[in-house]
């Protein structure tokens, strides 16, 4: 019998498991998969990201597996360009840029030295209840195919934005938005880039996001709207350079570069909160809430999500709350953080860009002033909310607001 079995074992649940096993729980964390596993990803984890892995004691590690740190934004549209520096979280004012397939090993390793009990290749069937109930789990060995089940006061699904967790126990979905992109990337070396400045390049119907990332690789992306989905795929290696043709010097830098991979893609990109949590479950990472990956908010936002949980859950199951109460509190700290945010992502993944008024009225407000556009983009991963930025620097507005 556990106290808590995890299911998915990246980002989110890999961090819940480690630091709920911290606080004693005796925790099952299970994953389909075997680490080192690779995961299609934006790659960009925001500072509150690495906020998160300094507090925890693993940023050591995460350090030493040589992810691009950047410490400047630019960014660029039709009507003007963008750059500057990141808004710190806890000293942290940079950006790290880090394959999933070091990134997400690490953080089991990590669950596995806090003392959680961690099994590879072990897919979900279905869950075991009690009345209404959710008790445990049926699973299977993927090489072997045995079956099993395992007991626990609580089980969480991790298991991502097709979550069988969420699907099992018929979690309900708010503020729902059918997908509006797709996104395709290919890993280059040698691309011609500053290896300290993330990139985006927005210019409908596309975006460029490009990337410096481990090992001396840049993640070449292209976000393109979903209206031009099937002629793009058609023969996905030659749209890809065509639509890099479209913005000649981004093209040509993509010439000048040594792709080491194919182009891939991920065409299932929707956008929806759901309730994380029941009788007997709770949800965390995409498994909860899952937003477009344009803006890069997922892994950040994961850490901090098992972060608010892994507190919601210790403070149910040691009686300090009771876990409904608990768990309430999780999803809406969870809600009043994203918020924001979340409407920002969607916007972005319209390719919506500013009007030349509105660009204006922008590069008033920052002033050229490196502090107000940190604290700008500190609006994309919510480590500022818009109330306290427009304290902050509203009294520059062109308009009062």
């Amino acid at each position: 019998m556990y106290d808590v079995i995890v299911v998915g074992a990246r980002c989110a649940g890999a961090s819940l498991a480690m630091l709920l096993a911290r606080k004693g729980q005796r925790v099952l964390l299970l994953d389909k998969e075997t680490f080192p596993s690779d995961f299609i990803a934006t790659h960009m984890v925001w500072p509150p990201g690495g906020a998160a892995l300094k507090r925890w004691g693993i940023w050591d590690e995460v350090a030493a597996a040589d992810p691009a740190l950047c410490r400047i934004s630019y960014s660029t549209f039709v009507v003007g360009e963008l750059r500057g520096p990141f808004h710190a979280v806890e000293g942290v004012d940079y950006t790290f840029n880090l394959r999933r397939v070091k990134l997400d090993e690490i953080l089991v390793r990590a669950a596995r030295r806090a003392g959680a009990e961690v099994r590879e290749a072990v897919a979900l069937d279905d869950l075991l209840y009690d009345g209404d109930r959710v008790v445990g789990v049926v699973a299977h060995e993927v090489r072997t195919g045995r079956r099993f089940e395992e007991r626990a006061a609580l089980v969480v699904g991790a298991d991502g934005k097709n979550s069988t967790v969420a699907k099992r126990v018929g979690a309900r979905a708010y503020q729902e938005l059918e997908a509006l992109t797709a996104s395709y990337l290919l890993y280059a070396e040698d691309f011609p880039i500053d290896r300290t400045v993330d990139e985006v390049h927005t210019r409908p119907p596309y975006e460029y996001v490009i990337l410096p990332t481990d090992s001396g690789l840049t993640v070449v992306n292209l976000v393109l709207t979903r209206s031009l989905l099937t002629e793009f795929r058609a023969d996905v290696t030659k749209s890809f350079s065509a639509a890099y043709d479209r913005a000649p010097e981004l093209g040509e830098r993509l010439r000048a570069s040594r792709p080491v991979t194919r182009v891939l893609g991920v065409v299932d990109l929707p956008n929806f909160y759901r309730v994380p949590y029941g009788e007997g479950w709770a949800l965390v990472g995409d498994a909860g809430i899952t937003r477009d990956p344009v803006r890069a908010q997922g892994q950040h936002s994961a850490f901090q999500d098992a972060e608010l949980l892994a507190t919601a859950i210790q403070d149910g199951l040691s009686g300090t709350t009771s876990l409904k109460d608990a768990l309430a509190g999780y999803q809406q700290k969870r809600d009043d953080r994203t918020r924001a945010s979340y409407k920002m992502c969607l916007d972005a993944a319209r390719l919506e860009v500013p009007t030349p008024e509105a660009w204006a009225a922008l590069e008033v407000i920052l002033g050229k002033d490196p502090q107000a556009t940190a604290d700008f983009r500190g609006l994309v991963p919510a480590s500022i909310q818009p109330r306290e930025f427009f304290a902050r620097w509203g009294d520059r507005a062109p308009v009062a607001r």
